[in-house]
């Protein structure tokens, strides 16, 4: 049984990703499919993993609730807005930072730190190619003049942001490293 739900687990996830990709193709809205489909895999963690990933996901809300409040999100296509929280940003934070936990929690190596290191150089890898696909490839561009990160051609926004951007995914394990295991104790 616990074969079968993984491999339903990634078979959904690749099907949502694949659905991004064909969506572009035939020009359905991009951004709204993303927002399905990131949300589908989340639904989809959360069921498959809800013991693990509840407090986890909670505390990534928090953190995609924190830069999409503070922060202007207005693209130069259509946006999904709550309020004056644009929901494209705000499901990408919540699944990109429960991604980057659950990369951390299978890290083979035994010391944090190590681990802490690794995560945050995947983390900024993997940040900067979305950034470069979303923004080059997918022409997901925010309607601001903002220059990009040290002239190399992501995230565009105020310096607040940019150092919300590079520290999340790092800062994000150590605050649930702290909240999680004080809370098992």
């Amino acid at each position: 049984m616990y074969l079968m739900k993984k491999r339903l687990l990634i078979l959904l996830g690749i099907l949502s990703i694949f659905g991004i990709f064909i969506s572009h193709w035939y020009s359905i809205n991009l951004i709204l499919e993303i927002i399905i489909s990131l949300t589908i895999l989340i639904i989809m963690i959360y069921t498959y993993k809800k013991e693990e990933i509840g407090r986890e996901l909670l505390i990534a809300v928090f953190f995609a609730l924190f830069v999409t409040s503070y922060f202007s999100y207005n693209y130069t296509s259509i946006n999904y807005l709550i309020g004056k929280i644009n929901l494209f940003p705000f499901i990408a934070w919540t699944a990109g930072l429960i991604f980057t936990r659950e990369v951390y929690k299978k890290l083979p190596f035994k010391k944090e730190k190590s681990k802490l290191y690794v995560i945050t150089g995947l983390y900024l890898i993997l940040l900067f190619s979305i950034e470069y696909i979303g923004y080059y490839l997918l022409n997901i561009q925010l309607s601001s003049n903002y220059p990009s990160l040290l002239g190399i051609g992501i995230i565009h926004g105020p310096i607040g942001m940019k150092a919300f951007y590079l520290g999340a995914g790092p800062l994000y394990i150590i605050i649930t490293n702290y909240l999680l295991n004080d809370y098992k104790k």
